[in-house]
């Protein structure tokens, strides 16, 4: 997600280096994504600010360029194209009306017009990942994408998909050090280097697989 912030600084930018005149200095700019799966690091996130009430000249700004631009859906999926749950899923959000049902409950009209979001399809896209699954398709620590919120969370991660992958595989695993940006005591570095409290601090590589973690 987009911190509001950063498209006034992306137009300030543009303005200086072409036409100060014209928003975004007179460029074509694509804001790519869903702008709602994660949340912003820091500052206020465009589409809440792009609702929010604010007095800010900011904010203000921020929202004025962000109307600008035209929204285009992607309706071809790539990377699980081949999926059929992934498309039942997709086809299933996609019919989703406009509007709330006008009680309680869908009435036997609405659902003939609509077709609501059912636990099944609830299920399918927030099934917790488990031990027995990874075990029984280790892909799903090799090759999946994981998002992470923090360099915390993903030197964790990395560090436990790096001995796995070493220990089936059969292969010798490296580890090292990161160099600290700082010169430190060596009481204070053997501290430091506590791959439990600070697991960012060292690197991993295995023989064969495709990436150094």
């Amino acid at each position: 997600m987009l911190c509001s912030a950063y498209l006034l600084l992306l137009d300030t930018r543009l303005r200086a280096i072409y036409r100060n005149n014209l928003p975004f200095g007179g460029r074509s700019v694509i804001l790519c994504g869903d702008f709602l799966q994660l949340k912003v690091t820091s500052g206020i996130a465009l589409c809440k600010m792009f609702y929010m009430d604010t007095r800010s000249s900011a904010q203000l700004s921020a929202r004025a360029l962000f109307r600008k631009f035209q929204t285009y859906f992607l309706t071809q999926q790539h990377r699980a194209a081949s999926c059929p749950i992934q498309q039942a899923n997709l086809e299933s959000c996609r019919v989703l009306p406009a509007a709330r049902p006008s009680g309680d409950s869908w009435s036997a009209l609405e659902k003939q017009t609509f077709r609501p979001v059912t636990q099944q399809v609830v299920k399918s896209v927030t099934t917790e990942l488990d031990i027995d699954t990874v075990k029984q398709d280790p892909g799903w620590l090799d090759d999946m994408t994981i998002l992470v919120t923090s360099n915390f969370d993903k030197a964790v991660l990395t560090g436990c998909t790096a001995r796995l992958y070493a220990k089936r595989h059969r292969q010798l695993l490296f580890r090292w050090k990161r160099e600290l940006k700082q010169d430190v005591s060596p009481e204070l570095e053997r501290m430091v280097y506590d791959k439990d409290a600070n697991p960012e601090l060292f690197a991993y590589f295995v023989a064969g697989h495709l990436a150094k973690y």
